[in-house]
Parts: structure tokens; C-alpha cells; sequence
């Protein structure tokens, strides 16, 4: 949300993390906006304040809800919190979770490890569903994979749970190949003084959609090794650009077979420099049909997304 945003009456920072805000709403505004659009289901993608009261108004109009769970709650509070903050905190989200499950026909999860978090927090019949790429991914023009490896992007937030220290320590080992880090989060001083310290290294700010297209097409190589990562959007979308995409084993996106074997994947016996080092030692040849092979399946998943999307959506309003 915006600070202008007219459903918002106050924000505050995240505990733990001032670079994220909890925003509240208010309450008649966002409820005569709900009541004026007259929706036929309501989505419900994160249990905070706008989803409660989107909770509390499908219930007064008696329309069908479709919670999302998007993240390992529990997790995300062990690495931001920990200690009994983080354990409050975490019963927090499971309640707010159970809220949204309970009275649902369906709940949609990212991908098929979560089916047991969205089990265990009281969820009825459990789908696992991809996220889509924006138009724009998919409209601009295909810019060709260069010949030679001479750039990294890392594009997301720059918070502990994204290994950013990974790409650092990249970095430093490999100083004729340029890093580029794209976003905002509580480890951007740190990305700011290695820019200092480095010549290889750049930070870029938090991109808009088609500021982060340009930079994709400008790079060679994506590199997302969260040690936490639901789905992966970052690297999905790097692959639609026809970009050579590094991953952890943690990420969602493994678990989608059609793209997972398009994936370089790190582990503790390949850190992220030795993959690296093998993406450039490949010949041009096998990463031009790589790139062109990654583009093809990440926009025919799309479409099949978007068919889930609305034979979901139809679904569940034909229950009500």
C-alpha cells in the first residue's frame, strides 16, 4: 500500500524490520468499497488487518472466501524475532491462519511441501497453485543471452533469510564478473558498504517492473539462494527473460517439475561461487538453449496458472 492509499488510516515498521510496514485500515472506508465492488469470492492472500476485515464482510454478504497461505509463518519469526517474541508472534499468524481456513472450501497453497503447514493450521481441501508472470514479462521482446557471462543480478529483498552474504562472498571470489543487487530490506547498508568496498559490486535500489526487466535483460545470471523462499517469483521471472537462474533447494519453484529442471541449484557441496564457475564454463550453445528452453516453459506455465486461477475461482463461486 501507498502512504497516500485513502483505505489506510496509519502504518507502522515491522518489528524486527523497519523496512516493512504493517499498515491499518479504515474500517468504513475499505467495508463501503468492498460493499460498492460487490465481489462473488474474496481472496484472501495475507491474514493481517485488510484481510480480517475482507473476512468479516464476506461473512455479512455471504460471498465464498479463498485464503492463500504464502509463508512459512513459523520460519519467518524464528529468523526475524526468535525467543518467545518470535513464538508469540508465530501463534499470532496460525491464529489468524485458522481464521481464514476454516471457513473455506478451498485454500490454495504455493507449492506441495506447504501442504502440511496448511494442514496442521486447520485448512479443508488444500490446492497447490503457480503464481503468474506479469504481462510485461511475457510482452517485451526476448533479448538474446550473451556469449559471455559478465554479470550477476540478485533481485528481491535484501534481508538475512535471502543469504545475501552468499552473493557477497560471490562477489569477492569472482571480481571480473559485475554483481548487481536490486531491492530494499535491513541488509542494504551492508550491500551499500561492499559497493564501497568493491568495484564489482552495485546496488540498485528497489526497481519498478520495468526498470528490473532492463536489468534482467542486462544480465547473464539470476541468483536467488534463499535459505527461505516460498515460490521464488524473482527467479520465475528471470527465467521468462530467458535468463540462467540459480536457486537453493529450499525455494518452492523446485518443486514445480517443468521448471526445476531448468534451475542450477546450490547445495553444500556446490556453494553458489562453484556454480557460478560452472555456468561460465559452459559453452555458449548449451546456455543459449537453456535460456530459450527457460523462457518457452516459464510462459506456458503461466497460461496454465491463469486457466487454474479462473476454473478455481468459477469453483468455488458455484458452491455459494
Amino acid at each position: 500500500s501507498k502512504k497516500d492509499d485513502p483505505n489506510t488510516l496509519f502504518n507502522f515498521p515491522m518489528p524486527g524490520d523497519k523496512t516493512q510496514k504493517l499498515y491499518i485500515p479504515k474500517y468504513s472506508h475499505l467495508s463501503k468499497n468492498i460493499e460498492n465492488f460487490k465481489p462473488n469470492i474474496i481472496i484472501l492472500p495475507t491474514p493481517g488487518f485488510y484481510g480480517l476485515i475482507a473476512l468479516k464482510k464476506a461473512k455479512e454478504m455471504e460471498i465464498p472466501i479463498c485464503p492463500v497461505l504464502h509463508n512459512d509463518y513459523e520460519s519467518l519469526a524464528s529468523f526475524y524475532w526468535g525467543g518467545f517474541l518470535g513464538f508469540i508472534i508465530n501463534k499470532i499468524f496460525v491464529w489468524l491462519n485458522r481464521l481464514f481456513f476454516k471457513p473455506a472450501d478451498i485454500t490454495l497453497i504455493m507449492n506441495d511441501e506447504m501442504n502440511r503447514l496448511a494442514s496442521k493450521m486447520g485448512a479443508n481441501k488444500i490446492v497447490s497453485i503457480g503464481t503468474p508472470l506479469a504481462k510485461e514479462f511475457l510482452d517485451k521482446p526476448l533479448k538474446p543471452i550473451n556469449h559471455k557471462i559478465k554479470r550477476v543480478l540478485f533481485a528481491g529483498r535484501l534481508a538475512p533469510e535471502k543469504r545475501i552474504d552468499k552473493v557477497l562472498e560471490s562477489a569477492k571470489n569472482l571480481p571480473n564478473i559485475k554483481f548487481a543487487f536490486a531491492g530494499d530490506g535491513p541488509l542494504k547498508e551492508l550491500v551499500m558498504k561492499k559497493e564501497e568496498e568493491f568495484n564489482n559490486i552495485k546496488y540498485l535500489g528497489w526497481l519498478q517492473r520495468e526498470e528490473l526487466i532492463r536489468e534482467l535483460d542486462n544480465s547473464e545470471i539470476l541468483v536467488l539462494p534463499s535459505s527461505l523462499e516460498t515460490f521464488g517469483t524473482a527467479a520465475f521471472e528471470g527465467m521468462s527473460r530467458g535468463r540462467i537462474v540459480i536457486v537453493s533447494p529450499e525455494a518452492g519453484i523446485t518443486n514445480w517439475t517443468d521448471l526445476s529442471s531448468y534451475l542450477f541449484k546450490t547445495s553444500t557441496k556446490k556453494p553458489l561461487t562453484n556454480i557460478l564457475k560452472e555456468i561460465i564454463s559452459l559453452p555458449h550453445s548449451k546456455l543459449k538453449k537453456i535460456s530459450i528452453d527457460s523462457a518457452r516453459i516459464s510462459r506456458k506455465l503461466t497460461k496454465e496458472t491463469i486457466a487454474e486461477w479462473i476454473k478455481i475461482i468459477n469453483q468455488i463461486s458455484r458452491k455459494d
